[in-house]
């Protein structure tokens, strides 16, 4: 057994002594060194450390926003739509603003899903068509300048091509907002049709901006 304990300790002595080899080393950020093994190679790792204000904001000149990483809505049997609040928290130390960058539904098909219709369909014409048709809109604060809740119509076509971020909503320092997901459904029932049978899903995907209030 000493014999033994004597060994391993001359093994790990060795391993240690041991130079770099030209195999592979990760560092943290998973890049890969390479070099001879007759040389030390090294790396600079650069370590970021931050202490919050006494109020929980980062620090001056950072920010740091929490927004849910999804929203669920529903529409029930008689055609209700479920609305949605979007909890948007600053804890930076200044103002920002969240816009709606990008929006994009997973099928397109109008015969397949859920059809999404511009606000512009009043209810009456809303009420003609099945409860897969459905009008969706995030709403965030009112706009100083018009005085109305400023809006994104997610039925408009032309949210699909947005070339820049539209702002919705504005959330002080260390505070939290709300982001609405508002919407109506059809109201036809044909209990022949798939959708009456089955149900329907499918997703849809909206890229927030957020950046420092001018």
């Amino acid at each position: 057994m000493a014999m033994k304990k004597k060994f391993l300790g001359l093994a790990m002595a060795a391993m240690v002594a041991m130079p770099a080899t030209s195999v592979y080393a990760f560092n943290a950020n998973g890049e890969t060194l390479t070099g001879n093994d007759t040389e030390t190679m090294t790396q600079d790792v650069t370590v970021t450390g931050e202490v919050k204000s006494s109020q929980g904001t980062v620090a001056q000149g950072r920010l740091e926003v929490v927004l849910p990483t999804s929203l669920a809505f529903s529409v029930d049997q008689e055609g209700n739509f479920t609305n949605v609040n979007y909890s948007v928290t600053n804890n930076s130390p200044c103002e920002i603003t969240v816009g709606v960058q990008q929006f994009s539904e997973t099928n397109t098909k109008t015969d397949e899903g859920i059809v999404l219709q511009p606000s512009s369909k009043t209810s009456t014409e809303m009420a003609q068509l099945s409860r897969n048709n459905v009008q969706m809109a995030l709403v965030g604060d009112v706009d100083a300048s018009s005085g109305s809740k400023r809006y994104v119509d997610l039925g408009d076509e032309a949210t699909k091509k947005l070339q820049a971020a539209k702002p919705i909503l504005n959330v002080p320092s260390n505070q939290t907002k709300a982001i609405q997901l508002l919407g109506a459904a059809g109201k036809s029932k044909n209990q022949d049709s798939t959708i009456e049978q089955n149900g329907t899903t499918e997703t849809f995907t909206v890229v927030f901006a957020v950046k420092k209030k001018a």
